[in-house]
């Protein structure tokens, strides 16, 4: 092992005035036996002394009956898997260093967290078909056991976690587990106008999600690639479906509260309506230009008359770029809901691209030359929207 962490609620030989402590009481933990290195820390009320061996040392570990499950359980994730294992001290005896009666006779319901030793390593999780091809690049550790050697690190501000399993088979090849939990705590109180990796986070689970994206991954170690392999789809499809409609929210409420200039934080906690979404992303929409109308929901003439001074030249220069837009399709004023709060959204009226105009008619005039065409539309279309009301 690496280190131990003990845990201890109030050690007789730390006294009060801990902040000023903490060099004289790992100077005198390290004279206790100077195979071992030792830090402190406290918080909460509770102390952590780690403990680190600076050479082999030997010892034994004597466990009451009533322990011995948890202990036999604890040591073969720590040794066995690399593991992290936090055991209870509860008729424990530690035989082969003075250090180890020093720290459990003094502590009051103390518990011994055994750290396999790490390296640090980094994670990139790769998508080739999308540009950028590397999604994240998360730090992390990567820890040996005697059958398992494993990764675990954050990424994305600590919306993702993820941990890789690497456990040889008898056939000299390596089986890879990989494990991604997103974390939507990390955004609680940010701000609504601009989550951070919002859109990061949202690529990353639309791949993952998607039987036919290639999602791999590369561990590298010292700057040296130490394993790749693929990303398998994930367990948990329903838990990831439902935090990818949570970003897809947010992206939303994001959308809009950057045009109404509104600060807001995220609530994760807060219950939404399909309704309330529904509306917030028809909003959204306007906002960028991506509502679709059918044909008979634009209450504009689909015919007009231009008058062209030029013989036409003009009209025909502006067909042939698509540099037109002829309809036009008003939306009232509107209230829309977001995590909870209530904001009114301006009028606006959005101006429609046509696919192609028609020529009807043309009349000569004296200086000019009226032009009566017809608007072909398409089925779908968007639109470029300007509100009328700016805030």
């Amino acid at each position: 092992m690496a280190a131990m962490a003990m845990g201890t609620r109030t050690p007789g030989f730390y006294p009060e005035a801990i902040g000023n402590v903490h060099k004289a009481l790992v100077d005198q933990l390290e004279a206790v036996d100077p195979r071992f290195t030792v830090s402190t820390a406290y918080s909460g009320g509770n102390t952590t002394i780690t403990v680190g061996a600076k050479e082999t040392v030997s010892f034994s570990i004597k466990i009451a009956q009533e322990s011995a499950d948890l202990w036999r359980k604890g040591l073969q994730a720590s040794i066995d898997e690399g593991r992290e294992a936090t055991l209870p001290l509860d008729g424990v005896v530690f035989e082969g260093s003075k250090l180890f009666d020093v720290l459990h006779k003094d502590a009051d319901l103390a518990s011994i967290t055994i750290m396999p030793m790490a390296r640090p390593a980094v994670l990139k999780i790769l998508a080739p078909q999308i540009e950028p091809a590397i999604f994240e690049t998360i730090g992390g550790q990567l820890t040996a056991g005697r059958k398992q050697i494993r990764f675990a690190g954050a990424g994305c501000g600590g919306l993702l976690d993820v941990e890789l399993a690497f456990t040889p088979t008898n056939r000299n090849d390596v089986h890879s587990v990989s494990t991604l939990t997103t974390n939507l705590k990390a955004w609680q109180g940010k701000e609504a106008a601009n989550p951070p990796y919002l859109d990061v986070l949202i690529n990353l689970l639309d791949a993952i999600l998607d039987p036919s994206a290639s999602v791999t991954f590369v561990l590298e170690v010292d700057g040296n690639q130490a394993a790749a392999g693929k990303f398998h789809i994930p367990k948990h499809i329903e838990a990831m479906n439902e935090t990818l409609a949570f970003a897809h929210y947010a992206r939303r409420a994001r959308n809009v509260l950057r045009y109404l200039r509104k600060s807001a934080p995220i609530d994760i906690f807060e219950s939404i309506s399909t309704d309330d979404h529904l509306a917030l992303a028809r909003v959204s929409d306007i906002v960028e230009g991506k509502l679709s109308y059918q044909r008979s929901q634009i209450t504009g003439s689909p015919t007009m008359t231009v008058a062209c001074t030029d013989g036409g030249k003009s009209l025909m220069e502006v067909v042939r770029n698509g540099e037109f837009s002829v309809l036009q399709q008003k939306e009232p004023a509107s209230m829309v809901t977001i995590y909870g709060k209530q904001y009114e959204v301006p009028p606006t009226t959005s101006y429609y691209s046509p696919v192609k105009l028609h020529i009807l008619s043309k009349k000569k005039k004296k200086e000019c030359i009226d032009f009566r065409l017809r608007i072909e539309m398409a089925d779908n279309f968007t639109s470029q929207t300007v509100f009328d009301v700016q805030h």
